[in-house]
């Protein structure tokens, strides 16, 4: 069924920076990268595969007409791309990436699941005076019913659409505005969401399996932008400011079980200020430290940087607008020069004036010398 829908389907060898990568303009020492070539413009979002260690999703296409690849790596710089999703895949009306996203990040986000399903969000009706067919539609699950690999079908010997409607109205919070910018799975399969409405009114929600939705924290989000949790379940979310370049990480524990984090202590902003604005995020628990990896834009430019212990460094500068991130689910060694058996990140580079984009790999590169945080020091 795959090569009836003309799925893309290609193993590509990439050239380490330098060479290939033309809009990495510095990398850190210890670490390589590359362009991943899609045969459609990047979309500005990228999530790992929660099923497999060296695999993400990555949104491409144009603005109303998204499509979703999966990437796999096979080795240090080669992997292949393959779509799994389109625009409009559903035959009861179900649109992925009708309505127009706020800021530029690109107008879906995609999350993946434990159980092999992707969650998509969508902005709400009426952003940026969209108005669409579907507009009401918020929250989508992909679920690859006939087991073919992709998430477009619609076989009547697996009844049902691949692409269903989660959450279909928009969703009113304090803002009354839905404009996601991030969305993972936490304990119990429950979806948590931030939110890029703007005006400080970005908030971070949870949304049940049936597609209940509650507030878990509002302030201080002005244009909230990824969100990851740690290993032992404490939440980070991203934060871009109204100056566009000034931002930060806020770190949340629902320490009394109440349901939220709106209680003393249980939320805290962990950067100082002068943090440059976030607009993607994701944390790494691994052998050699925890640590949060943010794609950022601010005064010192676009950056794909790693943020430890109070302190801000960069991996790889790019020439655009630095967006989406995502560190692979491996829980290798992303450390400088560890070689072959590190770590994949994956960054997108989107110009916010041909709203065009590409991604980018970095992962650690060969050496004898030096494998661990010290390069940086």
């Amino acid at each position: 069924m795959r090569n009836a829908k003309s799925a893309f389907v290609a193993a590509l060898v990439c050239l380490v920076a330098g060479t290939a990568s033309a809009q990495v303009t510095a990398l850190a020492p210890g670490y390589i990268s590359g362009p991943i070539f899609l045969p459609e413009e990047a979309g500005g979002t990228v999530c790992a595969d929660a099923t497999n260690p060296k695999a993400f999703y990555l949104s491409a296409g144009s603005f109303n007409n998204r499509a979703i690849y999966r990437v796999l790596f096979s080795g240090q710089t080669a992997y292949t791309a393959e779509l799994v999703a389109a625009g409009s895949v559903s035959t009861s009306g179900a649109t992925i990436g009708d309505d127009i996203f706020n800021n530029g990040f690109g107008d879906i986000w995609i999350g993946s699941l434990a159980d092999g399903r992707l969650v998509v969000t969508d902005s709400a009706a009426g952003q940026n005076g969209f108005s669409g067919p579907a507009a009401g539609e918020c929250v989508f699950i992909l679920e690859d019913r006939n087991g073919d690999g992709d998430f477009m079908d619609n076989d009547p010997l697996f009844p049902g659409d691949e692409v269903s409607v989660l959450v279909a109205a928009p969703i009113l919070t304090s803002g009354g505005n839905f404009t996601a910018a991030g969305v993972v799975q936490g304990s119990g399969g429950r979806l948590f969401c931030v939110t890029s409405d703007g005006g400080g009114n970005g908030e971070v929600i949870r949304i049940s399996a049936d597609g209940t939705v509650q507030n878990l924290f509002a302030s201080p989000f002005d244009f909230g932008s990824g969100i990851d949790f740690n290993s032992v379940g404490t939440l980070f979310a991203g934060n871009t400011d109204g100056t566009f370049v000034g931002g930060s990480i806020t770190q949340m524990i629902d320490s009394d079980m109440s349901g939220d984090a709106g209680q003393v202590g249980e939320t805290t902003v962990i950067t100082a200020g002068g943090f440059p604005a976030v607009y993607g995020l994701s944390v790494s628990s691994i052998a050699d430290g925890e640590r949060i990896f943010v794609s950022t834009n601010g005064i010192d430019g676009s950056k794909f940087q790693a943020f430890h212990g109070g302190t801000l460094t960069s991996i790889a500068t790019l020439t655009d607008f630095a967006t989406g991130c995502a560190l692979d689910n491996s829980a290798a060694s992303f450390a400088p020069f560890t070689g072959p058996t590190g770590a994949h990140a994956i960054v997108s580079d989107l110009s916010f004036t041909t709203f065009l984009g590409s991604y980018y790999f970095i992962t650690p590169a060969t050496s004898a010398s030096v494998a661990d945080w010290s390069a940086f020091n």
